[in-house]
């Protein structure tokens, strides 16, 4: 970059910074002098005329309950997004900080400037891979100055050991799943003692040294899954007494060490063992560990409902059976337990026409139901019992071989909240459908055939919040259906789908752009444009947002300058030029308040 093109980036830099002092002048006034409505409505008014050529810079501002405001220019890494939420204290410091590089691909030398550049009080630094696009990296030691970080996530990143000078106090939360740690030892874990959650699913384990957690006496969550652990030391967890979920899957280990350890965390309530190879649960005391209530048994090879073993856990409320080549559910096969959420997808329940015997969920209140994935023709709700009728929330009938919306699927179901019909051979949405679909919140149709919306979907789904229309054939949506329906909808999955980003590019952007603190669970990286042919294949969120579409923080170079704003306790973006016409379209599109990022939590 020449000395002016430099000049020139950082006297914009400056304006933009002046300009923000303004606002707080303004703020001050406004708030003293008009309603906070309009206050707010002056402050936004002002943060959209700031632009820079600063991609990675960004201003982030906040206002609080009692009337406060900050204000802050910070950098973000290339390639990196970073989110600042701000709040009025008596020493003006961060609430929190949090920075995400998910585009994968980094080398060591791009983790450093990585560490580099962001502020020492982070409180999350979550670095994650695409599978298709690992990263390459080492630990690094440096990691130790941020004192106050409680969630860090390195995953997928080809990471070979750690440290043993790992030093992170207030520290909550270590994932580091997906990487290359073939070894652990006790002294890795003594400079984390607050860790609630660790990770280290997916790696290259196979020996755990006796006593190797014995620091983490506030661990709740330990994740080995899909390592090579086929023997477990003695008293491996012993003493980790606030330990209540364990994540084995994919690990070979005998149903006497198993047992073994069960003496040792009496006190777990989730417990999960899938795809163990265990052939039979005839071996394992599973009573050893009453507080359970949780069980993930997937994958096992088990042939049949193992009625009697979970009969002796009291608390057990959900369970997963899943890919056990179960051909039949027989007659009152889970009564006298306290079952909740079960889970048979990916069995064989299609084979046979009498695959549910007469009262096969007799005896218990059902409120999740997963029989995805069972090369089921048809469904009818009253296999249930009348008790599970009345109490589903949630069913799950994915990878099947439905073809229509019959009213047997639903019928009597009358908590039903969220239905999952995907990857099925549904090429169309009736006109009219049975009234349990009034209530529906989340509806997944995501993987069939549908290339429309009845006019009145609005009609047909007025309760709904939620849909997963990705990998389907649309192309657009009438000017009727996206005013009147999609965007009443808090989110709606639109990737991988057939796109024409013509003329209702536009008002697609609005959309996206007002839920854009969804932008990684909807998966907007994978909407793209299939015409016009000069857009064929481009990435939809670049061509939507390019300079027209704000974020809080820059993702490489398709996203332009915007400001983070935290109003109410709510962070989102306020977009720059967000309403550029490229088509003569109403305006009148209804507009929602953007919604917080979902929680940075490490889930199993």
């Amino acid at each position: 970059m020449s000395l002016l093109s430099l000049s020139f980036t950082y006297f914009k830099l400056f304006i933009s910074t002046l300009l923000g002092y303004i606002l707080l002048s303004i703020h001050l006034l406004t708030t003293s002098i008009f309603p906070k409505s309009l206050s707010l409505l002056l402050h936004l008014l002002i943060i959209s005329t700031i632009t820079t050529s600063a991609t990675h810079t960004h201003l982030t501002i906040n206002t609080n309950a009692n009337g406060g405001v900050s204000l802050i220019h910070s950098s973000c890494p290339s390639g990196c997004e970073c989110e600042h939420i701000l709040e009025r204290d008596d020493q003006r410091r961060y609430r929190s900080s949090s920075v995400f590089c998910h585009q994968g691909d980094l080398s060591q030398d791009h983790f450093f400037n990585i560490i580099r550049q962001i502020p020492a009080n982070i409180t999350t630094l979550d670095i994650e891979a695409p599978r298709e696009r690992p990263n390459r990296l080492l630990w690094d030691d440096n990691l130790n100055r941020f004192k106050q970080l409680k969630v860090l996530r390195l995953v997928n990143s080809g990471i070979p050991a750690i440290s043993r000078a790992l030093k992170l106090h207030s520290l909550e939360v270590l994932d580091i799943r997906g990487n290359n740690i073939d070894h652990v030892s006790i002294s890795m874990f003594s400079g984390v003692p607050s860790l609630r959650v660790l990770n280290l699913a997916e790696n290259l384990l196979s020996v755990l040294p006796t006593g190797v957690f014995t620091y983490l006496r506030n661990m709740e969550t330990l994740s080995l899954a899909y390592n090579n652990i086929t023997e477990l030391s003695a008293s491996l967890l012993r003493g980790n007494e606030r330990l209540e979920s364990l994540h084995l899957d994919g690990n070979r280990i005998s149903s006497a060490q198993l047992n073994d350890l069960f003496a040792d965390v009496k006190q777990l309530k989730r417990l999960e063992l899938n795809y163990c190879k265990l052939g039979s649960l005839s071996r394992l005391r599973l009573e050893r560990i009453p507080r359970l209530s949780r069980l993930g048994l997937a994958g096992n090879r088990l042939g049949s409902v193992p009625s009697v073993i979970f009969r002796s856990l009291a608390h057990l409320n959900t369970l997963d059976l899943a890919d056990n080549g179960i051909l039949e559910i027989t007659s009152q096969a889970f009564s006298a337990s306290n079952i909740k959420h079960l889970f048979l997808a990916k069995n064989r329940l299609g084979h046979s026409p009498n695959a549910f015997h007469s009262n096969c969920f007799g005896g218990i209140s059902l409120h999740e139901l997963d029989l995805s994935y069972n090369n089921l023709q048809h469904f009818q709700s009253t296999i249930l019992g009348r008790t599970s009728q009345a109490s589903i929330e949630t069913l799950h009938l994915s990878g099947n071989r439905i073809q229509h919306f019959d009213p047997k699927l639903t019928s009597n179901l009358i908590a039903l909240k969220h239905l999952h019909l995907a990857e099925n051979d549904i090429h169309q949405i009736p006109a009219q459908l049975p009234s349990e679909y009034a209530q529906l919140l989340f509806l997944n149709l995501s993987s069939n055939a549908l290339q429309t919306f009845p006019d009145h979907a609005r009609q047909l789904f007025p309760s709904l919040i939620r849909l997963d229309i990705s990998n389907n054939l649309f192309s657009s949506f009438s000017i009727s259906i996206l005013h009147n329906f999609i965007n009443h909808l808090d989110q709606v999955y639109l990737y991988n789908n057939p796109w024409d980003c013509g003329c209702l590019i536009d008002e697609l952007k609005r959309h996206m752009s007002e839920r854009y603190g969804y932008r990684w669970e909807l998966r907007y990286e994978h909407a793209r444009c299939a015409t016009p042919e000069d857009l064929h294949g481009a990435f939809n969120e670049s061509v939507l947002s390019s300079q027209q579409l704000g974020a809080s923080s820059a993702i490489g170079t398709g996203i332009g300058y915007g400001i983070g704003v935290r109003i109410g306790g709510m962070t989102t973006a306020v977009p720059s030029n967000l309403d550029s016409p490229i088509c003569a379209l109403s305006s009148s599109t209804p507009r929602m308040p953007p919604p917080p990022p979902p929680p940075i939590l490490a889930t199993f």
